[in-house]
Parts: C-alpha cells; sequence; structure tokens
C-alpha cells in the first residue's frame, strides 16, 4: 500500500471490487475462485501449482511425491478452470530431487523454482516479446490428492516394507516447524502408537530418531 500496490484482506474470498486488470495469478490460495472473479480477468487468470501437471493435482503435491518415490519435480503455473489443475500450461519446471529431500525442503524449492518460473513469464507478456503467454494442453497420466486424503494407515510404518519405501515414507510427512497437513509416521507397539519425529535411511538399515523412544534397527532391503 505504501507504494501505491492496491491490497486487499480476503475474509472468505477475494473480490477486488471495483477493480480492472488484464491477468489474475493465484499463489498458495488453497481453494477455488469463483467463475465470476476469474471471467474479469481479460487475458488470462493463472495458478501457481506446486508439483508437475497432470501428475500431482491436488494439494500437497510434494508429500505425495516423496512417498511415491519420485527422483524428479516440478512446479506448474497453468490456466485456472471449472476442473481443478486441469487448465492449460503456461510454464513448468522440472528438477531433481535430493536423496533426503523432505516435503520442508522440498517446498522451499518449489516456491524458488515458482519465482523464478514467474519472472520469466513476465518476460513473455512484455511489448517486446510480444505480450502473449504460449499456452499448451496438459498431457500423460492424472492423478488427483483431495484435502482429506491421507497415507495407507495413516502413516503407520509397515516392516514388511522396504527401508527405502519407510524412509520416504517419513520424508514426505516432514514439514519441519511448518503445520503438518497429513499427519506424522507412526510405530505400532502392541496397542501403543510411538510418533516418530524422523525416520533415515542408514547404510544397513533403518534408523529411526523417536520423540518418545530411540531404537536403531539393522537390516538389509528390509527391516
Amino acid at each position: 500500500r505504501q507504494r501505491g500496490v492496491a491490497a486487499e484482506l480476503v475474509q472468505d474470498q477475494p473480490v477486488l471490487a471495483g477493480r480492472e486488470f488484464d491477468y489474475l495469478f493465484s499463489v498458495g490460495w488453497l481453494h477455488l475462485l469463483p467463475d465470476a472473479l476469474l471471467r474479469r480477468a481479460r487475458r488470462g487468470s493463472f495458478n501457481f501449482h506446486d508439483g508437475p501437471l497432470p501428475r500431482y493435482a491436488g494439494l500437497n503435491a510434494t508429500s505425495w511425491a516423496l512417498m511415491a518415490g519420485e527422483r524428479q519435480h516440478g512446479v506448474t503455473w497453468h490456466e485456472m478452470t471449472a476442473e481443478v489443475d486441469a487448465g492449460r500450461v503456461a510454464r513448468q519446471v522440472l528438477f531433481d530431487l535430493a536423496p533426503e529431500e523432505t516435503a520442508f525442503s522440498l517446498n522451499a524449492r518449489c516456491y524458488e523454482a515458482g519465482f523464478q518460473s514467474f519472472r520469466s513469464m513476465l518476460a513473455d507478456l512484455s511489448d517486446l516479446s510480444g505480450g502473449e503467454l504460449r499456452l499448451v494442453g496438459q498431457e500423460g497420466p492424472r492423478s488427483y490428492f483431495g484435502r482429506h486424503d491421507r497415507p495407507v494407515a495413516l502413516g503407520t510404518l509397515d516392516w514388511q516394507q522396504p527401508a527405502a519405501r519407510l524412509a520416504a515414507l517419513a520424508r514426505g510427512l516432514d514439514f519441519g516447524s511448518y503445520a503438518n497437513p497429513l499427519g506424522v509416521p507412526k510405530l505400532w507397539l502392541g496397542g501403543d502408537n510411538v510418533l516418530l519425529a524422523r525416520l533415515a535411511r542408514a547404510a544397513r538399515g533403518v534408523l529411526d530418531d523417536a520423540e518418545q523412544a530411540h531404537a536403531r534397527m539393522a537390516g538389509g532391503q528390509h527391516v
């Protein structure tokens, strides 16, 4: 506001009353915007999504990708339509995942990639570039993760699974100091659940660094 930029305190849905605009960009807004608002953008409405589309549509894309054992992730700027995360793609950036990537670290990387790709979109929109974004349809298999989707067995560790899969589950549920919308890994101990703070793949098995119990479990591919 001090720099003359209009600002609006959003209680339920943004209104942007009395304002005209060519483009509408949505970043970090986790709700559907009304069609009436989208139609007011004369040249297009675009959303930042923290995952590669159409493979990881919906919420918490970074966590689901890590829990699935993906080795590559990305971000997508896409046209906003009536169907969630289904519009044409204006920009998509892919990058490799670090071996010990967590939801916390991957979220940060996604926002950085989103910022850099937004800058490149602005360059395309300049008069010198013709002022248009090249939009392409989404291709490939689509998956969607809703607000109430949760990991299998609510994140309870299954020791019949490979150690790498258990570690991927824990890393996908590691949000650092931020609010965790999915849950934490759980170790079933004959009627009691122990909530694990971290589960890392060790050279010969799995090391769990628990809040309530500390134990080293050595093994090979399975533990």
